[in-house]
């Protein structure tokens, strides 16, 4: 038996859904590699437009478009040897608009800045959904389309004229602020606005493929149906409904392949509106989406419900229950819920005492089957595409 040493974990208990998701906080992550690649097999559409306000110049560099992914990518550079790029980009209120001529915008997902970034340049790739939205005319209402391009075309353009704005700057530094290391700002300093920097471009628009097997697989008594798959080159969604083993949130635990080469899961949507969730205690469908890169048409598919599982509930309760369960297995936890002067919170789990050789997550896995909050399957799909 290990006696542990203290090891925290902090466990986010939200999935990331995407539903309605208006422009938002700018991420840190880094660079993702899979534009490297789109780039490199010449899938981005090449714009090279720049514009300049005072000291700073933004170079809006490429854009990438297709019915379930966009993403564009700019630069910004200064001759202001006094400023100091890292402290014009906030993450809570300069974020990137991408949208048509019509005034649709459509929803932010994320955004990522280059290792190689400096003081006087940075460079950001930052990713949209397809979903947009607009203002109704003459209300103060937005209207909301979760499907864009379905929506507004009847048979897919070659290409499209869309817009690009953003102003970096204006705002005022507080406790809710993540500020980098890269950067001066300290809390009260108030950065004046830069912009807006305004772009008109032209998009070349990649084809999706849509098909609708609707095969239906059944384990553990459970019937689990794939209805459709819509691949295009960066993003692959599968739709899969599924009867419910009861009225609790359950989710699907998935994997997808493209001719061997595994995908990751980057949102879950429901396919029905929220409000009408309570309504479906029987049947269910979601929208699977996986970041799938290929440079050419895949031959073959393969998706993979390995279980379903409950959402966990926010709070301790839970992972009370599943404490006692890892008592039997000689895994002692304490459970600590957290709060952030942001709001909100999160479980923050201690490991006191494991045994050896025992992984921690497999445990918990198993004591939430235990607990009737997970079902295994599996329910795997095979499709040899055309």
């Amino acid at each position: 038996m290990k006696s542990a040493h203290l090891r925290k974990s902090f466990l986010r208990l939200s999935l990331v859904i995407a539903l309605f998701l208006l422009p938002g906080a700018t991420s840190l992550a880094q660079e993702n590699p899979i534009w490297t690649a789109a780039q490199q097999a010449d899938l981005v559409s090449e714009i090279g437009q720049s514009q300049t306000i005072g000291d700073v110049t933004l170079t809006l560099n490429w854009a990438y478009v297709d019915p379930q992914r966009l993403a564009v990518n700019y630069t910004v550079e200064t001759t202001d040897a006094d400023l100091n790029l890292f402290d014009i980009f906030s993450p809570y209120s300069s974020y990137p608009i991408l949208g048509d001529t019509e005034g649709s915008n459509f929803s932010y997902s994320t955004a990522n800045f280059e290792a190689g970034d400096t003081a006087n340049k940075r460079t950001a790739t930052v990713e949209y959904y397809s979903q947009a939205v607009r203002p109704g005319k003459g209300t103060d209402e937005w209207i909301i389309d979760n499907d864009y391009f379905a929506t507004h075309f009847d048979m897919l353009p070659a290409t499209m004229t869309m817009r690009f704005e953003l102003t970096l700057g204006g705002f005022t530094v507080d406790d809710t602020f993540y500020i980098p290391e890269s950067s001066t700002l300290k809390i009260g300093d108030t950065v004046e606005p830069i912009g807006p920097f305004q772009f008109e471009f032209s998009a070349s628009i990649h084809p999706e493929l849509v098909i609708e097997p609707n095969q239906s697989i059944e384990a553990r008594g459970l019937n689990m149906t794939l209805e459709s798959v819509s691949i295009t080159p960066m993003q692959t969604t599968a739709r899969v409904c599924y009867d419910m083993p009861d009225s609790q949130d359950w989710m699907p635990k998935a994997t997808l392949t493209l001719d061997g080469e595994i995908g990751m899961l980057t949102s879950m949507s429901i396919t029905v509106p929220k409000q009408d969730l309570a309504l479906e205690t029987e049947h269910r469908c979601r929208d699977l989406s996986f970041q799938a890169f290929h440079e050419t048409a895949p031959d073959v598919l393969t998706l993979d419900i390995g279980s379903l599982a409950t959402s966990m509930m926010e709070g301790p309760a839970e992972w009370e229950q599943i404490k006692q369960v890892l008592a039997g297995q000689g895994i002692d936890i304490q459970v600590n819920f957290e709060t952030s002067p942001q709001g909100g919170g999160g479980i923050g789990i201690d490991i006191l005492e494991i045994p050896e050789g025992v992984d921690f997550n497999d445990a918990v896995d198993a004591a939430r089957e235990e607990l009737g909050k997970i079902m295994r399957g599996p329910w795997t799909f095979t499709l040899d595409l055309p």
